[in-house]
């Protein structure tokens, strides 16, 4: 099989200007959500983020999880091919609960079920990037839907990835 890798940030691909920084609020908020299709799973290679703040901030939980239920009202991503750019289009397509990032309109949704791939309590300015070791990524189960998301003490701003293989 001929896997291809792909990518999504936490903001519109950037043309005329620098990648989008978004401006957590200082409560529970999904980031970025990649809608896996029911035909195929999904294996987590890598996740990251960023994060500046004021000298006040005082912790910020950064998570990425798989969920049951779709967070929904945000803005449409289409996921960036990452290595081969002949690869053939994502099949986590993008929606409003699909494969999307949050423009600050996003509602989390009642979430029954979740498992947890990394999370951790930081305190900003901070940046992390974790590539899970070949062979143990996580891998995420169809029909369902994969999270970066922050819990904010103070508003602050975050720019985070996903890159995953199909």
């Amino acid at each position: 099989m001929n896997r291809k890798i792909y990518s999504a940030f936490d903001g519109a691909s950037p043309t005329t200007v620098a990648q989008a920084k978004f401006a957590l609020p200082a409560a529970l908020a999904t980031l970025v959500q990649i809608g896996v299709p029911a035909t195929t799973p999904i294996v987590v290679l890598e996740w990251n983020f960023s994060i500046d703040t004021p000298a006040s901030a005082a912790t910020v939980i950064m998570e990425l999880l798989q969920t049951d239920v779709a967070a929904g009202a945000g803005t449409s991503l289409t996921p960036t091919k990452w290595g081969d750019p002949n690869a053939v289009a994502s099949l986590c397509v993008g929606g409003a609960a699909l494969t999307m990032f949050n423009d600050g309109a996003i509602t989390e949704g009642t979430v029954a079920a979740t498992r947890v791939f990394d999370a951790h309590l930081i305190t900003p300015p901070f940046l992390y990037s974790k590539q899970f070791p070949l062979g143990r990524e996580p891998e995420v189960a169809i029909s369902t839907f994969l999270r970066i998301r922050a819990t904010a003490s103070v508003a602050c701003n975050c720019i985070c990835n996903i890159l995953w293989e199909e």
